[in-house]
């Protein structure tokens, strides 16, 4: 007999509901003391709290049910069919069909194997495309998803065997969502806010005055002035055996570090446990080093990772003994492991001294605590001030991650805590790392309180930076997804919103190549080292639309000036054809720098055509309260009818010019890194 006012009721109520992670799905059926409206054909039926029985000797029996309204899942017809589903003791048919009914009567129907599992008892999970039908369904394309009437399912006709099955599921699932962040559509205002904030906090005010040798302005010369370094560190995991080995790839892996990158960090070769031996044979502090120097040399920066990991899974094995009598609080065993974390950090920061500019002291802490849950937070103060001993040049900075990357708000706060600990006691800490390691479900806002948009990023920055004063850096970037656009659009606003805030001073991904990736997902190139669209975001951003190269003329002072990306610049002044060349200008703030060349101008030539005539007369008369004043009147009519050497003349070797120049450019306020 039908039950239908009970079960359409609560079988309506449930029907639509959005997953955690946004999904969106359609139950049919819990059967959570809830049944069929309709058996027919010997079908039995046993309700249970988690579960109900369908049984039926001959094999076959009907069950139905009608929702009261029907339902629109136009939105799940690319979706799928769930069926979970375990065979009891003596089940006998083959196979089940689930039926799906629209209001015109058209019908679908979906096969599901009730021979996988094999044993009864076990769990079968029906996972199939609504679009892929039995051979008998009806007509996918025909059928009215916007207004389905009820659903159903059968046994097999004909088996020799009775159906005895238990279902425990029933839902159509919608295809994934696209996954959104908050931000991402082109006119977006946080944009607008990201580009005044670049040109706040990254550029500086440049204004070049170019004179010859005597000193006297250079109207109308040419000034081309090239970025070579950002001030920023834009960089990237590296793996020391690819920087210092033969082969193609290792060749291909270094031309790339060089052109995409001003900073690396080294992914595994200076933590503790490969050094110590626990990752078997080939790592070594000599070969990092070795690493590290290829860098230098190369003009690149680098940044150690990690001195200390302080969780026993990320120890080197000779301390386990330690760890267990310390925790039972061993005093023996707390000194010496006290003394082989010292040791450690000497030993490791002594060998990269002057190689490295910063240092991640200590990693990870909030899942990483059992050395500091034997001494207490307090014990970190010493790490960092073995690791300032041992490496004073170096920034020192504490590492965590699902700070930035994930709406772990209380880990959020337990980080500060720890970073305003320190700060307060004094240690000898310079700097907060920030992991960024994302999912794509970690970017989108599905409850209200969560996402990665650009704002919040800024909201979070600001928490930290606002409480401790401290920089931040971004340490090990990468969004671990198969959809290749997302990746690059998301990789474009979140390295634009880092960069326009004033707190941060680099951007590191962890890792760029697939073939040497912890998530080959992550990858900007694919293992055959052709490119995602997330090298092009790269390019477009780190080496142009945030590197300087501008050239024009000094005006009629003789003065060039520009608003400049701070970092080290090349300057090439040309005048009459010559160029003069001045190297290592560092801008980290506004700077006004007189720029004298070697250029010999002769006296009273103020046109600069090489004779001092009537003509120079006229420019003279002209810029006079300007550019020219009366005893330059005198020079020309002392040098009237003088002429400029020729080539064949004696003239200053190109060297003593050149030398000369820059004793003169370093004068006038250049600064040294």
């Amino acid at each position: 007999m039908p039950r239908c006012n009970l079960v359409l009721a609560a079988v309506f109520v449930a029907v639509f509901a959005w997953r955690a992670d946004g999904q969106q799905t359609y139950l049919l059926n819990d059967f959570n003391n809830r049944g069929m409206d309709v058996l027919i054909d010997g079908l039995a039926e046993e309700l249970g709290p988690f579960a109900a029985r369908y049984f039926d000797s001959d094999g076959f029996g009907v069950a139905s049910s009608d929702f009261s309204t029907p339902l629109d899942l136009t939105a799940a017809s690319a979706g799928s069919l769930n069926v979970r589903y375990n065979p009891l003791e003596g089940h006998g048919t083959d196979y089940f069909t689930i039926d799906l009914f629209d209001s015109h009567g058209g019908s679908l129907q979906y096969e599901v194997d009730t021979t996988v599992p094999s044993a009864p008892g076990q769990f079968g999970f029906y996972d199939l495309p609504l679009s892929i039908e039995s051979p008998s369904s009806g007509s996918y394309g025909d059928f009215d998803f916007s207004s389905v009437r009820g659903w159903g399912f059968s046994g097999q006709p004909g088996s020799d065997g009775p159906f005895n099955v238990n279902l425990w599921n029933a839902e159509i699932e919608a295809p994934d969502p696209p996954v959104n962040y908050g931000g991402r559509d082109p006119n977006s205002p946080w944009r607008a806010e990201a580009a005044q904030r670049i040109d706040q906090h990254r550029k500086s005010d440049l204004t070049l005055r170019v004179t010859d040798a005597a000193g006297q302005p250079t109207p109308g010369a040419t000034v081309r002035v090239r970025q070579t370094r950002q001030a920023f560190q834009f960089g990237t995991a590296v793996a020391v055996d690819q920087l210092l080995g033969g082969s193609a790839n290792d060749k291909i892996y270094r031309d790339t570090v060089l052109e995409l990158f001003n900073t690396a960090t080294l992914e595994n070769g200076l933590k503790w446990q490969p050094l110590a031996g626990d990752w078997g044979p080939g790592w070594s502090l000599a070969e990092s080093v070795q690493a590290i120097d290829w860098l230098q040399q190369n003009g690149l920066e680098s940044r150690g990772h990690v001195l200390i990991w302080p969780g026993s899974q990320n120890l080197p094995s000779y301390l386990d003994p330690l760890i267990a009598p310390a925790q039972s609080g061993d005093q023996s065993a707390r000194d010496q492991l006290q003394q082989e974390v010292l040791d450690h950090i000497e030993e490791v920061a002594t060998a990269t001294d002057g190689r490295v500019v910063d240092w991640d002291v200590v990693n990870e802490i909030g899942t990483n605590n059992d050395v500091l849950n034997i001494y207490g937070e307090p014990i970190m103060d010493t790490w960092f001030a073995a690791a300032h001993e041992a490496d004073p040049d170096s920034k020192l900075f504490i590492n965590e991650f699902n700070i930035i990357s994930d709406d772990e708000r209380s880990k959020r706060q337990r980080y500060l805590k720890s970073i305003q600990g320190l700060v307060d006691r004094g240690a000898q800490i310079d700097g907060i790392g920030m992991q960024a390691h994302f999912h794509d479900f970690s970017l989108t806002d599905f409850d209200g309180v969560g996402g990665s948009d650009p704002q919040t990023v800024w909201d979070v920055l600001d928490m930290f930076h606002d409480a401790t004063g401290l920089p931040i850096t971004i340490t090990e970037f990468d969004l671990n997804d198969d959809n290749e656009t997302l990746k690059a659009e998301y990789l474009r606003d979140f390295l634009t919103a880092t960069f326009a805030h004033e707190a941060v001073e680099g951007f590191i991904m962890w890792g760029f190549w697939e073939g040497r990736h912890w998530r080959p997902d992550s990858a900007m190139f694919n293992q055959d080292w052709s490119e995602t669209p997330a090298v092009e975001v790269w390019r477009d951003l780190v080496l142009d639309e945030w590197m300087t190269d501008e050239e024009g003329l000094a005006d009629d002072v003789g003065e060039f000036a520009l608003r400049a990306f701070d970092g080290d610049y090349e300057i090439v002044v040309t005048i009459d054809g010559e160029e003069y060349t001045f190297s290592g200008i560092e801008l980290l703030d506004d700077l006004d720098l007189t720029l004298q060349t070697a250029y010999a101008v002769l006296p009273g030539d103020f046109n600069r055509d090489g004779v001092v005539d009537a003509a120079d007369y006229t420019v003279w008369r002209d810029g006079l309260g300007s550019l020219y004043s009366q005893p330059d009147y005198l020079t020309w009519r002392g040098n009237y009818g003088a002429m400029q050497a020729t080539a064949a003349d004696p003239a200053p070797e190109a060297t003593a010019a050149a030398l000369a120049a820059i004793a003169l450019l370093c004068g006038a306020g250049c600064r040294a890194r």
